[in-house]
């Protein structure tokens, strides 16, 4: 049936031709990307006596990002297992956060996106019981809606120049002073070592 299918599109001579200088990249679910692998593979050990028409080795079967978003949801979306949701939620939120939060929230200086970014990580603090850290943005929240409330002129600096206050120096250095020491030095012979 599928093979009937690529001979019917391959009889049209502007797509004859088109294949044989060029692939055809095409979606597929999996069920159709099985039977024209197959096809693929009967052409490639038979040859021509597969009568299979060679331009079917010039198809590129591809699952396509919008099946593989609604499969996946279809299957994982409603389930009630810990481990499905878990997993869910580690890739709905915490990755795109973390992958997201510096370079692009940050970086791009927008406070909004920056506040909603901050409740979120507290919010994944809190989960994963992060002491110390779940009270620091708590702290840090507090203190931007006070700023903000009071109409501090911290507050207008933060929503107006974000990007300049950035640690990445301070943690570029602990990075590196933690290569270069060991945990028994003590203040002294580090100051000698650096």
């Amino acid at each position: 049936e599928y093979v009937n299918a690529v001979k019917h599109l391959i009889s049209i001579s502007e797509v004859r031709v088109y294949m044989e200088m060029r692939v055809l990249v095409v979606l597929m679910d999996y069920s159709d990307q099985l039977h024209v692998c197959r096809g693929i593979t009967h052409r490639i050990k038979s040859e021509d006596s597969s009568r299979i028409p060679e331009q079917i080795l010039h198809i590129i079967p591809m699952i396509g990002p919008l099946h593989v978003s609604l499969n996946s949801r279809e299957t994982f979306e409603h389930s009630k297992d810990p481990e499905v949701r878990y997993l869910i939620n580690l890739l709905d939120n915490i990755v795109l956060l973390v992958l997201d939060f510096y370079p692009i929230i940050f970086h791009s200086g927008n406070w909004q996106a920056y506040i909603e970014a901050m409740f979120c990580v507290w919010a994944i603090f809190y989960q994963y019981q992060q002491k110390h850290y779940n009270k620091l943005l708590l702290t840090f929240l507090s203190d931007v809606f006070f700023w903000i409330s009071t109409n501090h002129s911290i507050s207008q600096a933060l929503v107006g120049s974000l990007h300049v206050f950035n640690d990445y120096f301070v943690e570029n250095f602990h990075s590196s002073l933690r290569q270069q020491i060991q945990e028994s030095n003590t203040a002294d012979q580090i100051i000698i070592e650096l």
